[in-house]
């Protein structure tokens, strides 16, 4: 009788057993869904094929815990309202202090990159040693870039405008005096837009670095993608990154027509 209650408790065990198996571990696995890393950049830093110097370094850092991104573009000011709002994950290159006026948002604080704000022109031969000396002049800045909005946008003569691309077609069409940019990604616009006829002013007019931001619901990420950073850096990666996208644009400058 006991030999029969416990084969009987064994065969129910078993019978439970193969059901949590089947409802359980017999599903097919969920593959994780990519993060959303929003970028403002179309060229040289980001690119439509996503292996701008800023894409291979965020896909590398992420790929080192075990996440995908994508890195889909936007204008700056939709691209970083994309993130504060939790729309997109995270956005791919900013200066710091923007989580004060975006709490959602947190930095990674391992920076991306050294951004040097500079000012091109194509009239203008002034020294530019500080903010205040383009005050006299038509300026032309990108819509979201904080760090210009907030030094430059209280001047008289300043242009709004969405895309770089069209900053640099009012400075060729004279309708500005001097477009802000970044000095390496400016450069790159400028060559892809077949523009040559351009000064940029010394000496920069700030150098920045730049970090990369996570939704607060990501919060958990930021250690982990702040050391994979670091690692990168310091297995030589991310240097490597960088010459191959430096020596890219020498490379197009120096093709003839």
């Amino acid at each position: 009788m006991m030999t029969k209650l416990l084969r009987g408790g064994l065969q129910g065990f078993l019978f439970i057993a193969a059901v949590f198996v089947f409802l359980f571990l017999g599903r097919p696995v969920q593959a994780q869904q990519p993060l959303i890393i929003g970028t403002s950049y179309k060229l040289l830093l980001s690119t439509p094929e996503q292996n701008g110097l800023l894409d291979s370094i965020a896909k590398e850092a992420f790929s080192r815990i075990g996440i995908q991104i994508e890195l889909p573009f936007l204008p700056a000011e939709r691209s970083l309202i994309a993130a504060s709002t939790g729309l997109h994950d995270g956005e791919l290159n900013r200066v710091a202090g923007l989580e004060k006026l975006y709490p959602n948002l947190i930095r990674i604080d391992e920076s991306m990159m050294h951004f040097r704000f500079v000012a091109f022109t194509r009239t203008c031969r002034i020294p530019t040693p500080d903010w205040q000396s383009l005050a006299p002049y038509r300026i032309g800045i990108i819509k979201g870039w904080k760090i210009l909005e907030e030094n430059a946008g209280k001047f008289e003569f300043v242009t709004y405008v969405n895309s770089a691309q069209q900053l640099f077609t009012l400075l060729a069409l004279d309708r500005i005096d001097i477009a802000l940019y970044g000095d390496l990604l400016g450069q790159a616009q400028l060559q892809a837009m077949g523009i040559d006829n351009y000064t940029i002013l010394a000496p920069p007019l700030a150098v920045h670095k730049m970090y990369m931001y996570l939704h607060k619901k990501h919060q958990r990420l930021v250690p982990q993608v702040r050391e994979a950073l670091h690692a990168m850096k310091a297995d030589g990666t991310y240097g490597r990154l960088y010459l191959e996208v430096q020596k890219s644009l020498l490379t197009e400058r120096t093709k003839t027509p």
